[in-house]
């Protein structure tokens, strides 16, 4: 299996955008859609780069709506999706999020719509930078957070960092004001689905999976700001466990800055990664969520039979901002 493939498993699925188009089943319940040719697919994806030359400013989008239209209907066959993700790259999903942020309501439809069934972990990055852009409405910003929606069931623990960093940001931006029900409404399902991701997912690291896609994905303005902010964090260790050098080594591989060791235990006598509750402390969450999906990751997945579930966040009023205690 590619990283490709690892990265977009369990979402060759239509949204309900595409599952409203009529005759998408025949009468023995079977896909009417045929399947499109990788040179079908790549002409497309060129016609999408024409389309998108001036987004939002075309005064003319009627060609290019009937080509989003065809391609949202072909994307309601897993196959066209499987073949639309062998060929696609950041630049193109940034195309498509473009068109999605567009003033013409088609236009904008349908680009969410085909961007809900064909991004993933490799292409994710792209849709959350556009969903901070300040630039596009709230109405764009909520078709696109469908899709990071759609993403958090099966997201690897970085693109969780940055989803829920995204949405930590997003409700900054909503809370107290008018008309943002629904924006405050799906980024709270969002934070669920992370909340009950798969650990499977949880287990999965994106610079593994797809070191080069990571690594552009790093070069974007708000990913990059998320992977600053990490690294302003420092994790402090308390555990007597003999393998504290590794442990060690998976924190400061995992962009995060190592405070130390002791040998102290947890009067409660249990496993967490505490956070602050001072200053931001839904960042500190964030941060110290995606220091116990790393730590679970290389220790208790899969889960081993004779113990319980592995660390998770825990607040705590008396810590300082901008650090983690991780107590193992």
């Amino acid at each position: 299996m590619t990283a490709k493939t690892w990265c977009s498993l369990f979402t060759l699925v239509s949204i309900v955008f595409i599952g409203s188009l009529p005759s998408v089943l025949g009468q023995d319940g079977k896909s009417n859609i045929p399947t499109l040719s990788a040179t079908d697919m790549k002409d497309w994806m060129r016609q999408l780069s024409d389309a998108a030359r001036g987004g939002a400013n075309s005064n003319d989008p009627s060609s290019s709506l009937a080509m989003l239209e065809r391609m949202r209907f072909y994307l309601g066959a897993s196959s066209n999706i499987e073949e639309f993700r062998r060929n696609d790259d950041q630049r193109v999903i940034s195309r498509l999020a473009s068109l999605a942020s567009a003033e013409d309501s088609g236009l904008r439809f349908n680009a969410a719509s085909i961007l809900a069934n064909v991004t993933d972990n490799t292409t994710l990055c792209v849709v959350l930078d556009k969903i901070l852009d300040r630039n596009i409405d709230a109405a764009a910003r909520f078709n696109l957070l469908q899709t990071a929606k759609v993403v958090s069931t099966f997201s690897t623990r970085d693109n969780s960092y940055w989803i829920r960093s995204t949405v930590t940001q997003v409700r900054s931006w909503s809370e107290g004001r008018k008309d943002s029900d629904r924006t405050l409404q799906v980024l709270s399902q969002i934070e669920q689905l992370l909340d009950t991701q798969r650990e499977q997912f949880r287990a999965s690291s994106l610079p593994i999976l797809a070191p080069t896609q990571y690594r552009e994905c790093n070069q974007l303005p708000s990913i990059a700001a998320f992977e600053t902010a990490r690294t302003a964090y420092t994790v402090f260790v308390h555990t007597k466990r003999p393998d504290v050098t590794k442990l060690k080594a998976i924190l400061t591989e995992a962009g995060l800055t190592y405070g130390g060791e002791d040998q102290d235990e947890d009067p409660s006598g249990g496993r967490a990664i505490d956070y602050s509750t001072q200053g931001n402390r839904k960042a500190n969450q964030d941060i110290a969520q995606f220091v116990a999906d790393t730590i679970n990751a290389h220790f208790f997945y899969p889960p081993p039979p004779d113990l319980p579930a592995g660390v998770r966040a825990r607040p705590q009023s008396s810590m300082a901002e901008k650090r983690v205690a991780v107590w193992f």
